[in-house]
């Protein structure tokens, strides 16, 4: 029974953060950030016009394969209102830290260095990495899973129009 409920759960999270209709984010709080400051969600959202919450991980191949793009993206329209709000399903601090650094990744990072036993899990329904969601300053999220050139296309789209 709690197999059938915690999937259900998952079935209406995920249905619930799809990027179709508008829905509207869900808190994040809780995560502490590389220098150990609590960094919500909200605060990112309120403060930009469009926030990329991007879930990866230092291990992850394909997270590492989209850098380039969320670089490229964030060097063009970081000044213009964009902001990336990283969670890190990384367990290891010192790992994660040495990427954020390494790779130049200069946008907000937040852990709870628990791996998969991250609290935003269940609340986003993130089954697999990378994954993310773009949204406006209302709130809204405005697309998913935007990976590659995808993410450049659509930040164009909403800030060149």
């Amino acid at each position: 029974m709690k197999k059938l409920f915690l999937a259900a759960y998952v079935a209406l999270t995920t249905a619930a953060c799809d990027g179709q209709g508008g829905e509207k984010y869900k808190e994040i709080a809780g995560l502490a950030s590389p220098d150990g400051r609590e960094i919500k969600l909200s605060a990112v959202v309120d403060d930009n016009k469009y926030t990329l919450l991007d879930f990866w991980a230092s291990w992850c191949g394909p997270c590492i394969g989209e850098l380039p793009y969320m670089k490229a993206a964030y060097d063009r329209y970081h000044d213009r209102g964009f902001e990336i709000y990283g969670v890190s399903y990384d367990d290891n601090g010192d790992t994660w830290r040495a990427m954020i650094a390494d790779e130049g990744m200069n946008w907000v990072h937040v852990s709870a260095l628990r791996g998969w036993d991250c609290p935003t899990q269940p609340l986003y329904g993130v089954n697999a990495i990378p994954r993310n969601y773009l949204i406006d300053s209302r709130g809204n999220i405005v697309a998913k899973n935007l990976r590659g050139e995808d993410l450049a296309r659509k930040l164009a789209e909403l800030f060149e129009s």
